[in-house]
């Protein structure tokens, strides 16, 4: 796990939209972007399309709506996230 992801996952302990991750970590929007999909990749992360519905995207989706999702940190990315 990098710094940029370490620091997306500790935001993630509650869901989040993908404005407000953004204004918290102040990573540039391209940066945070694949960020967060390589956390999905990972399985450290989970995405909602509300605070209550998963989504499971494709590639092409994900990047095509990412700032309309939510997101916060699986069980797997906390135990990543807390073991560093």
């Amino acid at each position: 796990m990098n710094e940029q992801e370490y620091q997306i996952l500790d935001e993630l302990y509650f869901i989040i939209s993908f404005d407000e991750l953004s204004e918290r970590t102040e990573i540039p929007e391209k940066q945070l972007l694949e960020s967060l999909w390589n956390l999905w990749q990972k399985k450290w992360i989970r995405i909602l399309i509300d605070y209550q519905t998963e989504t499971f995207p494709t590639q092409e989706d994900f990047f095509k709506n990412y700032q309309q999702y939510y997101y916060f940190a699986s069980k797997d990315g906390l135990l990543a996230h807390n073991s560093k």
